[in-house]
């Protein structure tokens, strides 16, 4: 049997924090996940819930590679509140999906691209 320093078998999360002066404002809150992958250790820092909410319609879409699926289902393992944004999303999906689509009428389709080009320039 092969021993090792750090024998998980699963990824597990270390919390750590660094501080470089006075204050609260200085302390940076790092969450590392530890993982055996062909007998290497691999770190990654957990996906925070700004950043699934950004990876969350590749999620449901099925297209995110397989890595960011992990870390995206370990985030929402111990995060309820993005377990709810999800399934908000979800039912956002199925109520828009059952609408009929609605064809807009030319004239009215240039005159809105025309209007959203011209407050993009505005910008």
């Amino acid at each position: 049997m092969k021993k090792s320093v750090t024998p998980w078998p699963f990824p597990r999360l270390i919390k750590g924090y660094c501080s470089i002066g006075r204050g609260q404002k200085y302390v940076v809150s790092l969450k590392i996940i530890i993982r055996f992958q062909e007998g290497q250790i691999v770190t990654e820092s957990e996906l925070t819930c700004k950043e699934l909410t950004e990876l969350i319609t590749d999620y449901l879409e099925e297209r995110l590679p397989h890595n960011e699926r992990v870390r995206l289902e370990q985030h929402l393992s111990g995060c309820p509140g993005c377990v709810t944004y999800l399934d908000q999303m979800r039912l956002t999906i199925k109520a828009l999906g059952a609408k009929p689509r609605v064809e807009i009428p030319q004239a009215i389709e240039s005159d809105l691209l025309q209007a959203f080009r011209r407050w993009k320039n505005s910008r």
